[in-house]
């Protein structure tokens, strides 16, 4: 069975019902990347896992046996990636490694730093895996950020933020950083305060003009409170009714499974019935031909001589006794087809009643579906877009008090700026992230949270701290244990 994944930028999310392959997905392309859990069993009877990674220029293939699970085979049309077998150890001359950080464009030789000393390993695939495939749950974690391992301690989380820096700005860190000039420092901390400083200049007149929008909803507060207080309601009314109708469609789409499952085991009975029937009409026909010519030799003799060589033919006579046997096999053999083709009755008659029933249940689901597209679709989005509108005053609010924050931010940052010191040669990942990968990826988080109608995404923030999302400054842990949820 083939599946295919078209993957764009930023986040992509392979969604859908239960039991229709996602996780087999999942664990299939982890399984050919290197890892050790096998995607499936061994009663699906599937021998090999093969996943295609498809570029704009060129194709890679990984396919890995379930039985001989130490290598892999690549076939590539990209000039980077050779075709060939390779090892999953890491430790190997070939090893898959080089295969997928060719795929991510880093070079097989790359290092990075894992403590302030500088000291360096090998980037492996294995330190970035965790980022490229991530399992649904491991999404809603309260601790560490998705950013890291699921299992990190302060002596790897060094490493995860190199590999991290080569991800996010293809940082070149090793023990040469250590001579870095005062005037190369010097360098790099105006550009940051460039940087802030624009930042600020940006978000002056907005704070100025929401100053003035402020007032304006403030006087109208109390009536757009209210109205929207009762439009929420409504929503949430709608919300119920969405939510108890795909309850309802659920239940009829598993019953659809079930009905399917009876539907085609009865045919496969009826199927078998038919067969036997015809098996035993071949055989009643056969034994009644042979007992028509054993009447025929008791009235007709048989000839003593052959007729081309002239020699003697002894042939015995049926007895009366042999033509009864004969007669008593036919009748028992139409008594088991008489009962066979009840049997089959019965079951055409099953078929027919799960056949109907399947019917009923899938106009119920057509059914379900027309008034959710038709009927209650329409009037959430209506309603949303309502509220969207009305709510402008309130949002106004969060967006004021976000970028008051901010500017504080900004402000402490060049603060700690000023009083920012040689680091004496020791390495800290955290300082060489470049001054806008906090605010890109805050921006980034917002965009997606928007796209889920998380109504806390305009007050949404990346943490420097836990490199995790933050609502109004509450980390996940903090806040709601398991993450944010959409209500």
């Amino acid at each position: 069975m083939e599946s295919a994944i078209n993957l764009t930028c930023g986040l992509n999310c392979v969604i859908g019902a239960s039991n229709t392959g996602k996780t087999r997905i999942a664990k299939t392309v982890e399984f050919v990347c290197g890892g050790k859990e096998t995607p499936f069993t061994d009663k699906t009877a599937y021998e090999v896992a093969q996943v295609t990674f498809i570029t704009n220029d060129s194709e890679v293939s990984l396919s890995r046996s379930i039985h001989v699970q130490n290598t892999i085979h690549v076939e590539s049309s990209n000039p980077a990636v050779a075709s060939g077998s390779y090892s999953v150890s890491s430790r190997s001359g070939k090893s898959i490694n080089t295969v997928l950080l060719a795929l991510l464009g880093i070079e097989p030789t790359r290092r990075i730093a894992t403590n302030e000393t500088y000291h360096t390993v090998a980037f492996t695939w294995n330190a970035v895996r965790h980022l490229m495939l991530v399992p649904e749950d491991q999404v809603g974690r309260p601790q560490p950020s998705i950013l890291f391992p699921k299992s990190i301690t302060l002596t790897t989380l060094t490493q995860s933020l190199s590999s991290l820096l080569v991800l996010v700005q293809d940082e070149k860190i090793d023990s040469s950083m250590q001579t870095e000039s005062a005037s190369e420092r010097r360098t790099r901390r105006k550009a940051v305060e460039q940087f802030i400083h624009q930042q600020l200049d940006d978000i002056e007149p907005r704070i100025k003009r929401l100053e003035e929008m402020r007032h304006i909803a403030t006087n109208e507060g109390k009536t757009v409170h209210t109205y929207l207080e009762s439009l929420r309601k409504e929503a949430l009314h709608v919300e119920r009714q969405r939510q108890t109708l795909l309850d309802q469609d659920a239940r009829a789409i598993s019953l659809i499974s079930q009905l399917n499952q009876q539907y085609e085991h009865l045919e496969v009975l009826i199927r078998q019935r038919k067969v036997l029937i015809s098996q035993y009409e071949s055989d009643a026909a056969r034994l009644d031909l042979q007992l028509q010519a054993m009447k025929h030799a008791r009235t007709h003799a048989y000839p003593t001589t052959c007729q081309f060589c002239h020699s003697p033919i002894h042939m015995s006579v049926p007895t009366e006794q042999d033509i009864l046997i004969v007669s008593t096999e036919i009748e028992h053999i139409h008594g088991i087809q008489a009962d066979v083709e009840t049997d089959l009755a019965i079951l055409v008659g099953k078929a027919d009643k799960v056949q109907r029933e399947l019917q009923l249940k899938q106009q119920q689901h057509r059914q379900n579906m027309h008034t959710l597209e038709s009927d209650i679709q329409p009037i959430a989005q209506h309603m949303q877009q309502d509220i969207e509108q009305i709510a402008h005053a309130e949002q106004l609010h969060a967006e004021y008090a976000e970028l008051l924050a901010l500017h504080a931010r900004f402000n402490k940052a060049l603060d700690n700026a000023d009083q920012a010191t040689s680091n004496n040669g020791k390495y800290k990942p955290r300082e060489y992230f470049q001054g806008d990968f906090r605010y890109s990826m805050s921006n980034t988080i917002r965009n997606i949270l928007r796209q889920c109608h998380f109504p806390g995404a305009d007050i949404a923030d990346f943490s420097e701290t836990s490199f995790d999302v933050e609502i109004a400054g509450y980390s996940k842990a903090d806040e709601q244990g398991k993450g944010y949820c959409v209500s």
